[in-house]
């Protein structure tokens, strides 16, 4: 299986210089998972309604939402935050 690129929304970089000052056991977490999506994007939970056609990846209490491009092999992370806030 070819390996996806990675690319940050703005958003998606603020959240994750905000995780890695602010809480940085998660922040490695987060670093982990990202690696694991780049070789396989398609282990987050597809999304329904507004957000169809992006995916979303559990880290704890935390949430990873993106985009795959397959053509372009590419992982866009639209952004990173706590369940609560991120669907909105």
């Amino acid at each position: 299986m070819a390996s996806y690129r990675l690319e940050f929304s703005n958003q998606a970089e603020r959240a994750i210089r905000r995780i890695a000052e602010r809480e940085p056991a998660l922040y490695q977490r987060v670093v982990h998972v990202l690696d694991d999506l780049g070789r396989d994007p398609f282990q987050g939970k597809p999304l329904k309604g507004e957000l169809k056609g992006r995916y979303s990846y559990r880290v704890g209490s935390y949430r990873i939402l993106y985009l795959v491009r397959r053509h372009q092999l590419l992982v866009l992370v639209i952004d990173i935050g706590h369940r609560r806030d991120i669907y909105r």
